[in-house]
């Protein structure tokens, strides 16, 4: 299915499509319900519907965010490893006997640090996103759970509503 459909579309086009949709609906839904909350189905209803939006958004932008942040910190501890690679490379390569290797070492220490403490913060977001990664699996339970509830309530509309007209 994933690739019939990425073949005309990509993904980025068919999320943003997915997005928007959701959210007119979501507005349409809240126009339908004229917010006369009446009966326990609907708000379990809108309840479910709101969880799911709300859901989709705070994952769809915090993933997006944190993807970017790895991306950024990835190439900033790219360029640490190299100035390290440097620095330790003219430190091993220095005469030992003048004050030059002592001058590197000093140099080589706020690097090293660096570099240490953008690794671990790169390691503690990984963590994050794999946590977050199954965001996706709570928004689609949330959405099957919205979806069946929904299918209630237009069973009930049916069942309930049709029978005026006996």
């Amino acid at each position: 299915l994933r690739r019939t459909f990425t073949q005309r579309f990509s993904i980025r086009a068919l999320l943003q499509a997915h997005t928007y949709l959701g959210l007119i609906g979501a507005l349409l839904a809240l126009i339908h319900s004229g917010h006369k909350f009446l009966s326990a189905l609907g708000i379990a209803l809108t309840a479910a519907m709101l969880l799911v939006v709300i859901s989709g958004f705070i994952g769809q932008y915090f993933l997006r965010y944190v993807a970017d942040d790895i991306r950024e910190k990835q190439g900033e501890l790219g360029a640490l490893w190299r100035t390290l690679e440097v620095k330790s490379r003219a430190l091993a390569s220095g005469p030992l006997e003048s004050s030059v290797p002592m001058q590197a070492a000093a140099e080589l220490i706020p690097v090293a640090t660096a570099t240490a403490e953008l690794q671990y913060s790169l390691h503690f977001q990984e963590r994050v996103r794999t946590l977050f990664n199954a965001w996706l699996n709570i928004h689609i339970v949330c959405s099957v759970l919205f979806y069946l509830l929904l299918g209630l309530h237009v069973w009930a509309g049916i069942h309930f509503g049709l029978r005026w007209f006996e």
